[in-house]
């Protein structure tokens, strides 16, 4: 699956911790469980810290073969020629649950200035309303997107899509995400992006196996829908998912790598308020960094601004944004020049943009 676009990122580590500090879960753990709603469908428990509740996502190389090949990464201008947006040293994006950034003109103009002040290069946008019901607008938005350097990715979040009677309605959100971005060319979405949580599920407390391996199928079928489209494969998993085996068509291994050979981009779910050892960003994110670097896949880290989760490490609510920002400069500063790490991701829009200074 070749990448519509991508970004491009600078090795200089000076450069960027200024851009970074200025600013341009499963079964529910024993003391980390929180549900992470997603418009109006639950993206399940993402908080986990213990090995056993939290998530985060990522994605390949853009070519969907797993060949461990280099991509040349575009300037977000759809073309790849790196003549309209410049080059950023970390790309960042962003999930947006609220769809009304689509539909409302003065909405859709405070993202976009909220995105240039905090060097926003990508976004989430929830779009399973969007596409069946008001193509149009989203049409609008993601050209607008494109015209502020900003990739959009089609947001779909719902979590018993995972299981093998529902996956009928993930591949129509995926085929019809493949009309729309014909439709529009080289101004449209570059991916698609899968919130799926199958461990928020009460069959994945019954049979954990079972149920990881529906997933990994659902996979499987959203990646063969998009073969020979511009569309990317993303999706959120959380960290943990490289501290958990399963056994899918006979094959027993960790379910992180198993996600990791089947799309292009993974988010994780990386939700803490510390970048360093133990249990920090840092380490929570690295071996999944470093299978995806085998496959030619890439990671991006993702962290969380909403308020009122339990417990509080794993959100930047309470330390604010300047407190983020010393965090992420500090996870990219032990990731620069890692092959597979290509930038992080903030959860969410709404919180992010109330987040205190």
């Amino acid at each position: 699956m070749p990448v519509a676009r991508m970004y491009r990122r600078t090795s200089s580590l000076a450069i960027l911790l200024v851009a970074l500090t200025t600013s341009c879960g499963p079964s529910p753990g024993a003391d980390d469980s929180t549900t992470t709603t997603g418009g109006d469908t639950t993206g399940g428990d993402s908080t986990g810290g213990d090995g056993d509740s939290d998530t985060t996502t990522t994605t390949g190389n853009g070519d969907g073969d797993g060949d461990g090949e280099t991509t040349t990464t575009g300037n977000g201008d759809g073309d790849g020629d790196g003549d309209e947006c410049p080059p950023v040293d970390v790309p960042r994006s962003v999930w947006a649950w609220d769809q009304g950034i689509a539909t409302d003109p003065s909405a859709a103009l405070e993202f976009f200035d909220f995105a240039a002040t905090k060097g926003i290069t990508g976004v989430y946008l929830e779009s399973e309303a969007l596409i069946n019901n008001e193509p149009a607008s989203l049409a609008t938005f993601v050209e607008q997107a494109h015209d502020n350097c900003i990739a959009v990715s089609l947001l779909f979040g719902y979590a018993p899509w995972a299981l093998t009677e529902n996956h009928g309605d993930a591949l129509n959100l995926a085929t019809a995400s493949v009309a729309f971005a014909a439709s529009m060319g080289a101004t449209g979405p570059v991916a698609v992006h899968f919130d799926v949580e199958p461990y928020s599920l009460p069959e994945w407390t019954a049979d954990s196996d079972q149920t990881a391996s529906q997933y990994l199928t659902m996979l499987e079928l959203i990646a063969a829908s998009l073969d020979g489209s511009e569309l990317a494969l993303e999706v959120d998993i959380p960290f943990w998912f490289d501290t958990r085996t399963t056994t899918h068509t006979g094959v027993e291994r960790l379910v992180s790598e198993l996600v990791l050979e089947r799309v292009d981009r993974v988010a994780i779910m990386d939700y803490r308020d510390y970048a360093s050892p133990p249990d920090g960003i840092i380490d929570n994110a690295q071996s999944e960094v470093d299978y995806a670097a085998t496959l030619g896949k890439q990671v991006i880290i993702g962290v969380e601004t909403v308020c009122g989760l339990d417990p509080e490490k794993v959100s930047f609510c309470e330390e604010g944004e300047a407190a983020m920002e010393t965090e992420l400069a500090l996870t990219a500063a032990h990731y620069e020049g890692a092959a597979a790490w290509v930038g992080f991701a903030i959860h969410e829009y709404a919180s992010y943009l109330t987040l205190a200074p």
